[in-house]
């Protein structure tokens, strides 16, 4: 079950993956690191918004973040079909 997912599978996910820098929108968001807002990438499907979230995530783990505290989520994937609402995440 997905519950069991301690660590994030940065070399699946991000470390490994080639893409192009987006330094504009990581900066834009990264100002709002470690505040209480909700941060929401919305666009088109397929533009590029799981690319940058894995690129915050490359960021966040070289600046300290134990890839422990960091819960990445495909929800395109069969693995978490089981979440959903919030309350599954508890459970």
């Amino acid at each position: 079950m997905w519950s069991v997912l301690s660590t994030l599978h940065i070399s699946n996910c991000c470390a490994t993956t080639k893409y192009v820098a987006r330094n504009r929108y990581i900066k834009k968001i990264w100002n709002f690191i470690d505040t209480p807002v909700v941060k929401v990438l919305v666009g088109m499907r397929r533009v590029g918004k799981s690319v940058i979230l894995k690129m915050l995530i490359d960021e966040l783990i070289k600046n300290g973040a134990p890839p422990s505290h960091i819960l990445y989520i495909n929800k395109e994937s069969l693995e978490f079909d089981d979440i959903k609402n919030y309350r599954h995440l508890y459970q």
